[in-house]
């Protein structure tokens, strides 16, 4: 309290005598009150002056208590978010945030697991803090290493995915396990990437065929993307459009998606025309799980994998306006153009608003398990089953979207 005093009044002398007590203190005692010396410090963090000279010195005192303590005063807070301390002191003393640095990446090196294991995703934060700040690459490995190591330990509990625009009720858990092992892995092998080390493909291909899950999305998507653009410098063709359809079936809105298509055209001359064409050749969920069973809400059991006609199954809600928009559309087409495979619409609502179609439509709830086995985490979302394999999937709000639906039900 005297140190957190002594700054608030700017007694910079007093303040570091202080500062320099208590690290001696802790030090010598292990029964202190941690979790009220992590919340001053974080203060005192905070409030410290941008640019001072006289005020380094209890910066300093600081960063090296956090260095010595890394686990009981939570340092990889500090090695996050810019809204720690402003960023003009971060910029004006990185030395410090560099001393909280290498004493929490020699914690986390050495022995040990249990206590590590609850902050092991602080390693992908500290691994990137080395590449940005020292440029230190074998380090960042290392770290990227042990974290993955020590993620692929924690137990199997449940955590909510990130983004998730559907209701927490009808999502499979979440796994932040999970996320955690596609985010390292992902760094790990663009960094290896970076050096030219077959290895990074070799970590980057690791996350491309993980599960996709609401937390592992990300991460899948942007393995694809750097495999695609390595495959495409190699001139290895048939390697490199796979990846860019498989960014073309996880999210067909991204930039990089014509990024990478824009550089499969320049090096192997694809023709738009041969987009579709592509998609459909490397189809990315059905090469991860099976078409699961629907049971529509008048109890009816419906299997589309054993349908000799395609499924088109229309995830919608109450409040989604594009549903209301484009699901008509979309059923006008087929209709004009006599094709008639069974379509389910789909809904974690018990009552919906009709939806106008010269189609049959049937009507299912969107349960844990149909979230998950079809990878819906948004509204609109349409997914189109031939026999056991799905061949499109997607959001539909715009006509390109239901001109793709169709070449994919014929």
């Amino acid at each position: 309290m005297c140190f957190y005093g002594f700054v608030l009044a700017r007694r910079w002398d007093k303040a570091a005598e202080a500062g320099q007590a208590l690290l001696e203190r802790m030090e010598e005692r292990a029964d202190l009150p941690w979790s009220l010396l992590a919340d001053l410090l974080s203060h005192i963090w905070l409030i410290l002056p941008a640019g001072d000279p006289q005020a380094e010195r209890s910066a300093a005192l600081v960063a090296a208590l956090w260095a010595r303590f890394p686990l009981e005063l939570g340092a990889e807070k500090r090695l996050g978010d810019q809204d720690v301390v402003p960023e003009l002191f971060r910029q004006k003393s990185l030395r410090h945030y560099r001393t909280i640095l290498d004493g929490w990446a020699r914690w986390f090196l050495a022995e040990g697991e249990e206590e590590k294991r609850r902050v092991c995703g602080y390693a992908l934060v500290a691994a990137r803090r080395l590449l940005e700040w020292e440029a230190d690459t074998v380090l960042a490995v290392r770290l990227l290493r042990r974290g993955g190591e020590l993620v692929e330990g924690m137990p199997e509990e449940s955590a909510p995915g990130c983004g998730v625009e559907l209701a927490l009720s009808v999502l499979e858990p979440g796994r932040e396990k999970l996320g955690w092992t596609s985010s390292l892995w992902l760094e790990l092998g663009k960094v290896l990437l970076a050096q030219n080390s077959p290895e990074g493909e070799l970590w980057l291909r690791r996350v491309a065929e993980l599960p996709l899950r609401d937390e592992t999305r990300g991460a899948i998507f942007q393995a694809c993307y750097w495999l695609g653009q390595r495959y495409a410098e190699r001139q290895d063709r048939d390697s490199a459009v796979k990846y860019w359809a498989w960014m073309q079936q996880l999210n067909d809105r991204h930039p990089l998606v014509d990024s990478l298509w824009q550089q499969l055209r320049e090096s192997f001359s694809l023709r738009a025309a041969s987009r579709t064409t592509l998609i459909r050749r490397y189809p990315y969920v059905s090469s991860r799980q099976p078409v699961p069973p629907i049971v529509t809400v008048d109890g009816k059991v419906l299997e589309p994998a054993r349908m000799s006609k395609p499924t088109v199954l229309l995830f919608s809600s109450r409040e989604c306006g594009l549903c209301k928009l484009w699901y008509p559309v979309l059923l006008a087409e087929l209709a004009k153009r006599r094709l008639s495979p069974m379509v389910v619409v789909v809904s974690p609502d018990s009552v919906l608003e009709p939806i106008p179609s010269a189609l049959p439509l049937k009507h299912a709830l969107l349960t844990r398990e149909l979230s998950a086995a079809y990878q819906v985490v948004a509204f609109p979302t349409v997914v189109v089953v031939q026999g056991e394999n799905v061949v499109y999937r997607g959001s539909l709000a715009s006509w390109g979207h239901v001109q793709a639906v169709i070449a994919s039900v014929r």
